[in-house]
């Protein structure tokens, strides 16, 4: 056998025992990148948890565990046929990706939201909402995180926008039944 012959099946087996190393510990190793909470499963995909309800993915930058401390009010229901989506303009708070989520989950669930200011001043040609007439959500900056309940509509106070995502995942949570 000349050198060259010897080298190509150097190569083959190689490139043999390497296929059947990746796919052989495959099935040896652990699940990474799997949780379980409250009976749903949560998968790491792309550095998010991706969760499956009804048919839908919902992505994810926290477990549900990471958003236990977050105090939510209880019997919280949006039963009806139109939800607001409010903010005031001008606020800090960037929220279009709060809105956007939770329009998703809301239009998921056959429930029209509407994007909506809790002002008129600097209001741009949108609704406005008023928590005694419209079932919503209102969205608004403060000193702390929390939610409260003023007539129809549940508040989101957050300090920042790292913070108002940590209280919208954990509203979309709450909403897809995955955390009370």
């Amino acid at each position: 056998m000349n050198g060259s012959k010897a080298m190509a099946w150097f190569i083959v087996l190689l490139m043999t025992f390497s296929i059947l190393g990746i796919v052989g510990s495959s099935f040896f190793s652990e699940e990474v990148g799997r949780e379980k909470y409250n009976g749903f499963d949560l998968i790491k995909a792309n550095n998010l948890w991706l969760l499956r309800s009804e048919g839908k993915e919902y992505y994810f930058q926290h477990l549900p565990s990471e958003l236990e401390d977050l105090a939510f009010p209880t019997g919280v229901v949006f039963d009806a046929p139109r939800i607001y989506l409010g903010f005031q303009p001008n606020d800090k708070l960037n929220v279009d990706k709060t809105i956007n989520s939770l329009a998703y989950v809301f239009y998921n669930y056959g429930v029209t939201s509407q994007k909506a200011c809790t002002i008129e001043d600097g209001c741009p040609d949108i609704p406005i909402m008023n928590c005694q007439e419209k079932v919503g959500i209102v969205i608004v900056s403060g000193e702390t995180n929390s939610y409260t309940r003023d007539e129809k509509c549940l508040i989101m106070t957050a300090v920042d926008n790292q913070e108002l995502g940590r209280l919208t995942e954990r509203l979309t949570y709450g909403l897809l039944g995955v955390m009370d």
